[in-house]
């Protein structure tokens, strides 16, 4: 029934493919001012997942992605699938500016962070420093330990990435997609579990511990997949730009590593 609705969707007929879906019931509006549309959602998705059926949540918003992302844990949670107890980690969700906007000081905010991707004169590789102050032609950047160095973005454009820095909750069981490389020991685009969280050290499944946020060279860059914005297989925001989110959790988390803000979010 459906190869035909991806054919058409697939010849670029996106009004006959959508018409298609419509005529196998494949579609519902559902009103959302109390949140049902996100409850509905949820429901279906871990319902699907009980059927050992694939399924894959796409949310076009953040707002969007972060409340059926929840509404997802909760089912989970309440399944015990991963579990009931949270534990904040420190995030970095990437604004994705181009080169341009980085050369341009007044385009920084104080509270923005700034993650090196490149060595520089001042900067290690993986090192990340939140702007303190902006001035005409610079910045006033804050290291981890308190120290403030100044710094000309035109310089070094293309050596570090810009962003914001968030709480994100995981708990034991959730999946976690990796957004940067870290060495060897870590891949741009691995999914990983959660096995146990302490004192900020995140241990996995495969027998690999992530370390503490604070460490410099491991800064976390979610792309919310789900705002999945960090990096939970949740990324929804499951990193729309990345590829299916794990089967247990619905949220996008791009943890510790986080590349470019994804697109549509979606989760698997």
């Amino acid at each position: 029934m459906f190869r035909q609705v991806v054919e058409l969707a697939a010849a670029k007929q996106t009004d006959k493919a959508f018409a298609k879906l419509v005529e196998l019931g494949a579609v519902s509006e559902i009103a959302n001012d109390d949140g049902q549309l996100y409850q509905k959602a949820a429901d279906a998705y871990v319902s699907a997942k009980k059927q050992g059926k694939s399924a894959l949540l796409v949310s076009p918003t953040w707002a969007e992605i972060d409340a059926v992302t929840e509404k997802v844990r909760e089912s989970l949670k309440a399944d015990g699938v991963i579990s009931p107890q949270d534990e904040s980690v420190a995030v970095f969700d990437s604004l994705s500016w181009t080169v341009a906007q980085k050369k341009d000081a007044s385009q920084f905010e104080p509270g923005q962070r700034l993650r090196f991707i490149r060595r520089t004169k001042k900067f290690e590789h993986g090192e990340t420093v939140e702007v303190a102050a902006v001035a005409e032609t610079g910045l006033r950047v804050r290291r981890p330990d308190g120290m403030e160095v100044d710094f000309i973005p035109s310089t070094s454009a293309a050596s570090f990435d810009v962003g914001e820095s968030r709480e994100l909750k995981v708990a034991a069981g959730d999946w976690l997609l990796l957004q940067a490389n870290h060495g060897n020991e870590f891949i741009n685009g691995e999914r990983v579990q959660v096995t146990t969280i302490q004192n900020g050290r995140i241990a996995l499944a495969d027998g690999r511990t992530l370390p503490p946020v604070s460490t410099p060279s491991r800064t976390v860059t979610r792309s919310r997949r789900i705002r999945l914005r960090a990096k939970r297989w949740m990324k929804c925001c499951w990193s729309p730009r990345q590829n299916p989110l794990p089967p247990s959790t619905a949220s996008s988390f791009t943890f510790p590593f986080r590349g470019p803000r994804a697109r549509p979010c979606l989760h698997r």
